[in-house]
């Protein structure tokens, strides 16, 4: 995966105007990254505004409990992902792991990171490519 990505960092959680859903739709995106206690402010993953692009992978860190609705199913069945990515106690909404649901999506990689709270190694572009 060639990933050039947008970061949100630990407790990112105020002040992301560049991660606005304004300035979001007009990039073609092959990776977000949410990281630990990222909650608020992330408009920018409502389910409505990434039906808008093009998103190769979706990276959930360490506690992004709040707003995970763009994981629901329903949300991830319009979108065209080729990368899951969630991480330790990403446990609510989570329902989109289930085997009936991945099966009415195109998802060629399924990624769970134990512990990966930090921004991690996983996510980064040097590593994701292939």
């Amino acid at each position: 995966m060639n990933i050039s990505g947008i970061f949100t960092a630990k407790k990112a959680t105020r002040g992301s105007e560049f991660l606005n859903p304004e300035n979001l739709k007009s990039i073609n995106i092959s990776g977000i990254f949410t990281a630990k206690k990222a909650t608020r402010g992330s408009e920018f993953l409502n389910p409505e505004n990434l039906k808008s692009m093009n998103i190769s992978g979706i990276f959930t860190a360490k506690e992004a409990t709040r707003g995970s609705e763009f994981l629901n199913p329903e949300n991830l069945k319009s979108m065209n992902i080729s990368g899951i990515f969630t991480a330790k106690k990403a446990t609510r909404g989570s329902e989109f792991l289930n085997s009936e649901n991945l099966k009415s999506m195109n998802i060629s990689g399924i990624f769970t990171a134990k512990k990966a709270t930090r921004g991690s190694e996983f996510p980064n572009p040097e590593n994701l490519k292939s």
